[in-house]
């Protein structure tokens, strides 16, 4: 990395994958309060294909293409790409599964201490990198 911000790029492309979610829910529990007006049933099942959608999206969005691509959509508008750092290609989804696991265990075992290091880490790390990403042999790169 050549500066400290592409070493954060990961974080703020949370804001862009993130934001699409939040849409998504926004837009669905719209369309549950119109249909369970005109019936329960009907809510009830907007609810659910809300929750489907939301799910599907992050699972296309975060394991499928960032795994086959090393994007996801906030990374390809942040220009950054998620690479191993032995062979400089994608990593595949279950890797970027594993990577998002691993974060979020670890998070969760620390009381969220981990996750706060985590993404602070590439203020000092000379590599700009991560801890998780440290951990798992893996880079964000300019794409």
């Amino acid at each position: 990395y050549k500066d400290w911000s592409r070493g954060l790029g990961d974080v703020y492309k949370r804001q862009i994958d993130y934001g699409i979610v939040f849409g998504i829910y926004i837009v669905g529990f719209i369309l549950t309060l119109v249909a369970g007006a005109i019936a329960d049933v009907l809510g009830l099942l907007m609810l659910l294909v809300t929750y489907v959608a939301a799910i599907g999206f992050s699972i296309w969005n975060l394991l499928i293409k960032q795994g086959s691509t090393g994007q996801t959509i906030g990374k390809e508008k942040q220009n950054i790409k998620l690479v191993k750092d032995e062979t400089g290609q994608p990593v595949g989804g279950g890797m970027a599964f594993v990577r998002y696991l691993l974060a979020g265990l670890l998070s969760s075992v620390t009381c969220g201490i981990y996750g706060l290091l985590d993404y602070l880490w590439p203020l000092w790390d000379p590599e700009k990198k991560r801890l998780t990403d440290k951990i798992v042999k893996m880079s964000v790169v300019l794409a």
